[in-house]
């Protein structure tokens, strides 16, 4: 009997060995390739909360806006300073409904809707 569990054991060591260790080139490569990208995510994630930080913008105090969504608003809209209200901007982001008529076209304007749509992906 001791001989059978040997043989076995020995056995499923040797099959193991060719299994469970056995070298994917592709799956090690894609893994290789994912943990980068991670590592590179990381760190234009902390780039951007850096350049956050040092201009100070007062989005970052809006509940609900991170750092990448704080900067993706700033990177569309630019400098707050150039609209005279706060409607302004909404209407500018295309928060604020409204349709433009000609003769010809009708059509309703938003200059940030990928943004828009991209920061609300971010939350769900």
């Amino acid at each position: 009997m001791d001989t059978i569990r040997k043989e076995t054991a020995i056995t499923f060591r040797e099959v193991a060995k060719a299994s469970i260790g056995s070298i994917m080139p592709v799956k090690s490569l894609g893994l290789k390739y994912t943990i980068k990208l991670i590592w590179e995510i990381d760190e234009v994630e902390s780039e951007i909360k850096a350049i956050m930080d040092e201009i100070d913008s007062p989005i970052l105090r809006i509940p609900g806006i991170s750092y990448r969504m704080g900067a993706m608003i700033i990177a569309e809209i630019g400098d707050f300073s150039i609209f005279d209200s706060p409607y302004k901007i909404l209407a500018y982001a295309g928060l604020s409904p409204f349709i433009y008529q000609s003769g010809q076209l009708v059509s309703s304007y938003s200059h940030m809707k990928s943004v828009v749509l991209d920061t609300s992906d971010m939350h769900f």
